[in-house]
């Protein structure tokens, strides 16, 4: 049963954070992750829509949930669509989607102080723009490169062009569980479900509460358990990093591991900084980067120990109350791609490498981007600090050269960084639910589908308590009268739901006064339309009802329903 409830809650939720996820309906690369050693990102564009349609009929039959993305054999298959894409299938609702999805990645370049995306390899213009993005992910070679193919395969009998292929290898040796910078990557992931949950599911996947009881509404009814995928292609300038650390190490008076330890935050291994800071990466134990905590920014104000420019402190600030950090956190689920730069190696050897960067969420706006422009690209953040501490000197994306400047026992000194990283491929897609893959591939897609503003499902046949509860709070900020109703203990709280569906006579009317009578004796026509309704015996006028759609699936068939809730007239309520 899904119930379009358009709700922006109004009050905070005490919402357990270990709310259970579909693992049946959710792609797998959403939640857990796929967690393979290889990884590739077919960027795909459609020819016609109904050959797209084909082709996504035989995709989403392998699209892995997340009930399996932790097998060890075989390949893994999720697939995601950009707005263009979503439109080439004549998916219903696309406006419903929120602008910056439907604007894409290359768009809103200004406002990401993304350069040249005009030649960009994928993503930087209408014509390189990918339509689909498939992700297939394997431990082994062998599964890896036949999946891989197959995909590559299925995608061109069904006429479908390919944008760039990109492959991502897990890195060996010293640096196993490390990018090619040499740090330890995702040290610090947000945890959704379970014991150790540390957020909400709303944060990322559609449908689920969020971080402040909201429920994550961003798309039309069959976007619920889907998630907005941020793909970007990062050419990582390994020669120019290490050539940066050497020379200016000494006028802060450090070394350079010392100096790139300041830089992102955290030693090579994955180790918190200490102060006085060590001369050399003190190591972690059991191969677990231990975690950080809103009092280790806290009590560290200034930068002293972790300076405020420190990659992992403008991606995750933690402490700071105005910034919500709890509200931007992103599910990353990039990989590396290329050979690592030799240990020491002082000088470019003209080879690509960098991080096929992915990350989930329920807000491009609001997380990814909101990471990046205000964030990263921002020297002035966190506010209100003098001397500004500089952009991120990883992936902030300034025009050219530019400072940060690093606490230090005689003051501030100014550290000269280039540009460590450059994009060269983007884009922004959504990742719908596995039932949904189904409703897309559809052919007669134009016509069918959940059009409305997201939805709750039942359970097991029921309204869900969290649906019921959701129900309750529209009931409550529709009822035009100034008593409050009394309903069951889960549809107690209320709302500001807007954009109501209204039936009847009180679809105009001043709900000021709402008791105004209108005599229908002997007009039926009138009576029947919803004027009054009749309920144990006797007609009872109703000033207003509300209409929710709802649909069933019953015999392998599916069904579309109307609930109507109706608010009685003259002498009711108090």
């Amino acid at each position: 049963m899904n119930l379009p409830l358009n709700l922006p809650l109004n009050l905070p939720l005490n919402l357990p954070l270990n709310l259970p996820v579909d693992l049946d309906e959710i792609q797998g690369n959403v939640t857990p992750g796929f967690a393979t050693r290889r990884q590739a990102f077919v960027l795909l564009r459609f020819g016609e829509p109904a050959k797209a349609r084909e082709w996504l009929a035989e995709v989403a039959r392998g699209v892995a949930p997340a009930r399996h993305a932790g097998v060890k054999d075989g390949a893994l298959v999720n697939v995601a669509f950009s707005a263009a894409g979503l439109a080439q299938l004549g998916a219903p609702g696309v406006d419903h989607f929120p602008e910056e999805f439907r604007q894409g990645m290359a768009a809103r370049a200004a406002l990401l102080g993304d350069h040249d995306v005009e030649r960009w390899e994928a993503g930087g213009t209408v014509d390189t723009e990918a339509h689909a993005l498939v992700i297939v992910g394997a431990r082994a070679s062998r599964a890896f490169e036949a999946a891989v193919a197959r995909e590559r395969r299925r995608a061109r009998a069904h006429g479908l062009a390919e944008v760039a292929v990109y492959l991502g290898e897990a890195l060996d040796g010293a640096l196993r569980k490390h990018e090619h910078f040499g740090y330890r990557d995702s040290a610090s992931q947000p945890v959704l479900g379970g014991a150790d949950a540390d957020t909400r599911a709303g944060e990322f996947i559609l449908g689920y509460p969020d971080e402040e009881g909201r429920p994550a509404l961003a798309g039309p009814g069959w976007a619920s358990n889907g998630s907005f995928l941020v793909f970007r292609r990062l050419r990582q300038h390994v020669a120019a990093f290490r050539a940066t650390l050497a020379r200016e190490a000494g006028a802060a008076g450090l070394t350079a591991e010392q100096l790139g330890a300041k830089l992102v935050g955290r030693w090579p291994s994955g180790a918190t900084l200490a102060e006085p800071l060590p001369s050399r990466d003190p190591g972690i134990r059991n191969d677990t980067p231990p975690a950080i905590a809103r009092a280790d920014f806290e009590s560290d104000p200034e930068g002293t120990r972790t300076p405020l420019f420190a990659h992992i402190r403008k991606a995750h600030p933690r402490a700071l109350d105005a910034a919500t950090p709890g509200r931007h956190r992103l599910l990353r689920r990039g990989i590396p791609y290329g050979p690592p730069l030799p240990a020491g190696a002082a000088k470019d050897d003209g080879q690509d490498r960098g991080l096929l960067f992915v990350a989930y969420q329920a807000s491009i706006a609001r997380q990814f981007e909101h990471i990046q422009r205000q964030w990263f690209n921002r020297p002035d953040f966190p506010a209100g600090v003098q001397p500004e501490p500089g952009a991120d000197p990883l992936v902030g994306q300034p025009s050219g050269r530019h400072e940060v400047r690093l606490p230090t026992p005689r003051g501030h000194v100014a550290i000269g960084l280039d540009r460590f990283v450059t994009v060269t491929a983007g884009g922004y897609f959504f990742t719908p639910s596995i039932p949904a893959l189904a409703l897309l591939a559809r052919p007669n897609l134009q016509i069918t589908g959940d059009t409305r503003p997201m939805s709750y499902k039942a359970q097991d046949g029921k309204l869900s308590a969290d649906a019921a509860r959701l129900l309750g709070e529209f009931i409550h900020q529709q009822n035009p009268y100034p008593w409050q109703m009394e309903l069951p203990m889960d549809l107690e709280r209320p709302s500001n739901a807007e954009d109501v569906e209204k039936e009847g006579p009180g679809k105009h009317r001043d709900q000021a006064n709402a008791f105004t009578v209108v005599d229908v004796t002997g007009d039926r026509e009138r009576f029947m339309e919803g004027l009054f309704w009749y309920f144990g015996g006797k007609p009872r006028r109703m000033s207003k009802a509300i209409r929710i759609e709802y649909t069933y699936t019953a015999d392998n068939k599916e069904y579309k329903q109307h609930l109507l809730i109706g608010y009685e007239g003259a002498g009711g309520g108090m």
